[in-house]
């Protein structure tokens, strides 16, 4: 009698029981899903990097603006919503940690 061979789509194994080809199948799979999510993970971990850089960047341009400003004209008057007031305040508060 001829036994059956069985291929596994994903990974190419051949097995001559079921129940290995069957555990060949779910062993591949999660394996994708592990490095699936690991691409994502490493992916999502580029994109918050170069967004940071470009916070970072814009932070800086925006801090020698505000210095040379300051150089030429003594202040920066900074307009706040009532909203906004709390906030600053709450800011400032935590800066000297009370």
């Amino acid at each position: 009698m001829e036994t059956k061979i069985y291929t596994c789509p994903i990974c190419g194994k051949e097995h001559e029981e079921l129940n290995a080809y069957a555990q060949c199948i779910l062993a591949c799979e999660a394996k994708r899903k592990k490095e699936e999510a690991e691409l994502k993970k490493a992916q999502l971990e580029l994109e918050q990097a170069m967004r940071k850089k470009s916070l970072d960047e814009a932070g800086e341009h925006y801090r020698k603006l505000l210095t040379e400003y300051i150089k030429d004209y003594g202040t920066y008057e900074v307009k706040r919503t009532a909203e906004e007031i709390p906030v600053a305040f709450g800011k400032l508060f935590d800066f000297f940690n009370w």
